[in-house]
Parts: C-alpha cells; sequence; structure tokens
C-alpha cells in the first residue's frame, strides 16, 4: 500500500516538476472544471424554459454535478495538503459522495412519498454503505503492520462475505410475506464454499511463502477446485429442487459447464506446464481451443438448422478461423522480431486496417444484396472508424516515442489527441444519422455539449505542457 501511495505521488509531481505549480495547476483544472459547471447548468437552464415549461428538471444536474464539484474541490484542497495520507483522502472522498447523494435520494424520495408510499432510498444507503465498510477495512488493511496481501484479501473478502449476506438475510426475512422462501441460504453456502477455499490458499501460500510463478500456479490450481466443487453442488441443489430435469437447464449446468473447466484445466496445463511452448504461441494454442470449445457447445443444444443459421455458423466458423490465422501470425512476427514492440505496434495497426476494409466491404455487400434499406453498413463503417482512429493515435504516439516513458504530461497530451480524434470521428457520424433521421437538428446540441468538455481539456493541455 506504501509503494501505491508513493506511485501516486510520483505521478502528481512529475506533471510539473515543483510544487508549488503542480498546485497552480490543479487549481486551474478545478477552475476550469467549475466554468463547464456553470456553462452547461445555464445552457440546461435555458433549454428548460424554453422547451419544458412545464417540468423544472434543470436542478437535477444542477444538483448531481454539483456533488461532483464539491468533491473535486475537496480533491484540490487535499492534493496541497501534506498532512492528509493519500488512501485516507480517497476514503473520505469516497464517503463525503456517499453521504451527499444519499441525502439527495433521501431529498428525492421523501418528496414523492404521496405519489408512492414506498421508502426505496433505504436500498442505496445499505447496498452503497456495504461498499463503504469494505473500502474502510481496506483503509485499515493498509495501515496494519506485518499481514501479507493474501491475509488482508482473506480478511476483506470475509468482511464482504458476512456484511453482504447480513444484508440479504434483513431482505428476506422483511420480504418473506411476499416470497414465503427462505432464498438467502443460497449465496450464503455457495459464497460460503468461496470463502472455504480462498482460506485454504490463503493458508498455503503463508505457510509456504510462496510468490511469482509459484503464487500463480497455486492460485489458478485452487480456482478450478472450486470450480470443481461449484458444478457439483450447483447441481445437486437444482436436483433436489427438481428443476435440473428442465432441458434448458441440464444442457447448461449438466454439459456446459463441463466445457469451462476443461479450458480452465487445459489452461493450466499449458501456461504452466509445457514450458519448451513460448507464451506468443501457447496464447494461440488457447485461443483455438476456445474456437473449438465453443462449437462443441453449440451442438450440446442443436439449433434449428435451415439455410440461413447454417450459412450464418459456416460464416461465424470463417471469421473466428480467419481471427486464429492473424493471432499466429501476430505471434510469429513478435518471436522473430526477438520481442520488438515498435514492430508489434506497427504489425497490430495494419492488421486491425486489414480487418477494418474486409469487414467492411462483406457488411456493404450484405446491405446491398441481403439486408436491404437503410445503408446501416455506413453508420458501422463510421462507428469502427472511431476506434481505428484512435489506434491510429496511440500508433502514431508510439512510433513517434511519445508512449516509451509514460507520465503525467505525455498521458495528458495523448489523451487530448485520442479526445480531439474521437470529437471529430463522433461528430461526422451524428451528423450523418441526425441528417438521414431528419426532423429536429440534435446533433448541434450534442457538438456544442461536448465541445464544453473538449475546450477546458485543450486547455489544461496546453498549459501544462507549456515549454
Amino acid at each position: 500500500m506504501k509503494m501505491i501511495d508513493e506511485k501516486i505521488k510520483n505521478i502528481s509531481n512529475s506533471m510539473n516538476g515543483p510544487i508549488k505549480k503542480g498546485q497552480k495547476v490543479m487549481k486551474l483544472i478545478f477552475l476550469v472544471h467549475l466554468y463547464v459547471y456553470i456553462a452547461v447548468n445555464l445552457l440546461l437552464l435555458g433549454i428548460n424554459f424554453v422547451g419544458w415549461q412545464g417540468f423544472a428538471w434543470f436542478p437535477l444536474p444542477l444538483i448531481g454535478w454539483g456533488i461532483g464539484i464539491a468533491l473535486h474541490y475537496a480533491l484540490y484542497k487535499f492534493s496541497i495538503s501534506r498532512k492528509v495520507k493519500i488512501m485516507d483522502a480517497i476514503f473520505i472522498l469516497h464517503f463525503i459522495t456517499y453521504a451527499l447523494v444519499n441525502l439527495l435520494l433521501i431529498y428525492v424520495n421523501i418528496s414523492n412519498l404521496w405519489e408512492n408510499f414506498n421508502f426505496w432510498f433505504l436500498l442505496p444507503l445499505f447496498g452503497w454503505g456495504i461498499g463503504i465498510i469494505i473500502h474502510l477495512t481496506v483503509n485499515q488493511l493498509s495501515k496494519s503492520k506485518g499481514k501479507t496481501v493474501s491475509e488482508m484479501s482473506f480478511i476483506l473478502h470475509l468482511v464482504a462475505y458476512g456484511i453482504v449476506n447480513f444484508f440479504l438475510l434483513y431482505i428476506n426475512i422483511s420480504m418473506f410475506w411476499l416470497s414465503q422462501y427462505l432464498w438467502f441460504l443460497y449465496p450464503l453456502v455457495l459464497w460460503g464454499i468461496g470463502i472455504i477455499f480462498h482460506a485454504i490458499t490463503a493458508k498455503i501460500i503463508i505457510n509456504r511463502k510462496l510468490s511469482g510463478i509459484g503464487l500463480t500456479r497455486l492460485v489458478n490450481k485452487m480456482l478450478l477446485i472450486t470450480n470443481i466443487a461449484y458444478y457439483s453442488c450447483v447441481n445437486l441443489a437444482l436436483l433436489f429442487l427438481g428443476i435440473l430435469v428442465i432441458p434448458q437447464v441440464y444442457t447448461g449446468t449438466l454439459f456446459m459447464w463441463p466445457i469451462l473447466i476443461a479450458l480452465h484445466a487445459i489452461y493450466i496445463g499449458l501456461f504452466h506446464y509445457f514450458e519448451r511452448i513460448v507464451v506468443s504461441f501457447k496464447a494461440v494454442i488457447f485461443h483455438a481451443t476456445i474456437y473449438a470449445a465453443s462449437y462443441i457447445a453449440a451442438f450440446i443444444r442443436p439449433p434449428v438448422l435451415n439455410s440461413f443459421t447454417i450459412n450464418w455458423m459456416i460464416f461465424g466458423a470463417l471469421i473466428w478461423a480467419i481471427a486464429i490465422a492473424i493471432h499466429l501470425v501476430l505471434a510469429i512476427i513478435w518471436e522473430r522480431s526477438e520481442h520488438n514492440l515498435k514492430v508489434l505496434n506497427r504489425s497490430v495497426f495494419l492488421v486491425h486496417l486489414f480487418a477494418y476494409v474486409i469487414t467492411m466491404i462483406t457488411l456493404i455487400i450484405l446491405n446491398l444484396t441481403t439486408f436491404t434499406g437503410p445503408l446501416w453498413s455506413i453508420v458501422a463503417a463510421f462507428g469502427w472508424l472511431v476506434g481505428l482512429g484512435e489506434h491510429y493515435v496511440l500508433y502514431l504516439c508510439y512510433e513517434k516515442e511519445k508512449l516509451q516513458k509514460i507520465n503525467a504530461r505525455g498521458i495528458l497530451k495523448i489523451s487530448t489527441y485520442i479526445h480531439i480524434t474521437a470529437y471529430v470521428l463522433v461528430g461526422i457520424l451524428l451528423i450523418w444519422i441526425n441528417l438521414n433521421l431528419g426532423g429536429f437538428l440534435w446533433f448541434i446540441i450534442a457538438m456544442v455539449g461536448w465541445g464544453i468538455g473538449l475546450g477546458p481539456h485543450l486547455i489544461i493541455n496546453n498549459l501544462v505542457n507549456k515549454k
């Protein structure tokens, strides 16, 4: 935990070096956030009074976002204070969020009781409260000395198990009149099995002082044993309840689940015991194994066979086979280049570009011949183009060695490039959709609203990365 604290501090300090300059940047970011908050809420206020005069909904985003503004201000104050530790600051922010949001929900619930006499605010209050207690446990464990990660993770798991099941017990008992059934016993027992195996695993790790590969092997083996135990217990429970006789149930639990267990076992054997095979080729083999297993699972519950389903099954099989072939080619390139990341980066982008072109040609042909009507293929093309554009930005950044040394300044600069690319490409897509659907030009609202967020991002990037 101390190491995490130090890394977070190093990242925040790397933005601008001297602490005073970093504080100025944090203050600037908060002021920009405040400006955006005011600008957007004024826009929403105008829209509310012009378009929806019957219902004043603008206070909802005003208060909801206002909670975020309050948290941002608290975060800014914590960032310039050396007295509050990072883990404590994160918990305090979480608790403030919990308190403010639940106060808002209580107000909404109480003010509308005349419509529906239901105290629903108790559900998020207690549900989120579980998360608060777990977070507090994590915070306290991080301060405890002499405890290993395995011990702390088990204690945290046990606390979560106790709190959640107590909450479920309360719900079950308080609403027993509705179902007349003690269903809380199922999560209590099934989750309890996981707790038992977690306790055994933690004990072995502590006694043997395992780390690295030995630790990974043990965890994977225990997960496999837990998976098998769950398979047995769930099927016995379903048999006892008389549900296992339903075909839709037993095909899944009795026959499909073992396929997942087999894949789990193959993964452990492949990645932990066949040391002569390099990891990249192991990944290809496992990819092909998943491919085969998925088709075995498909025929356990055979679909209604007709020309349409047969054609789609063949089409799906070909697409997946092409994906495995591409995976194999990338693995070969990776090994031949002696693990050169630049070569892999270039190859992955070219494969992505090739897949985009081939898929778009296929979709356009299908759009014009089989699935005629609106040009939905254009929407698919622009949608995927957004992802391809973001990939191209990352590719160029790595080629120009902007991704070689990751620091806060570099992350901010790259995120700005990605943001601009997404804004332009998504904007084109929204304009296309809006013009084809006709009617009100709603894309203007989307672009202006997003532009309000993009502007501060550009300003902050220019100020932080100013030479």
